[in-house]
């Protein structure tokens, strides 16, 4: 942990490093209370857009998240870790929580995690150049 520190807190632009942490950590509780309330409420069953706003939120924090640690500003490395999480979040959807798979629902899944990624990047290099 103190070298994981160390790392983020050495870099040259700590002020955005530390935005991006905040936000990636702010989305995250967002994400929690999201997906509980879904499951608790079964709203997932009850508004079709709620599955695919969970799953932007979700490529809204794995994009946050790498983006706050990652040093280059390769758009696609936190592109890959949305889609690389998003499979094995669905592999986890399949094999541990039992939902069944279908491939149209998973594709879906990936394309708004997809959407909510993308969607942050723009946003981070946006405040990035303008402060």
């Amino acid at each position: 942990m103190t070298l994981i520190l160390k790392t983020f807190f050495n870099r040259t632009d700590k002020k955005y490093r530390i935005v991006l942490l905040v936000t990636a950590l702010f989305v995250l509780s967002v994400l929690l209370v999201t997906h509980t309330l879904g499951i608790e409420r079964k709203l997932y069953y009850i508004y079709e857009w709620y599955d695919c706003f969970a799953h932007a939120l979700g490529g809204v924090f794995i994009a946050s998240f790498v983006y706050a640690f990652h040093e280059t500003r390769i758009f696609l490395i936190p592109l890959l870790a949305v889609w690389i999480s998003s499979f094995f979040w669905e592999i986890f959807e399949f094999y541990i929580v039992s939902i069944p798979f279908h491939l149209s629902d998973s594709l879906n899944d990936v394309f708004f995690a997809s959407i909510g990624g993308v969607l942050f990047i723009i946003a981070a290099e946006y405040y990035r150049k303008n402060n």
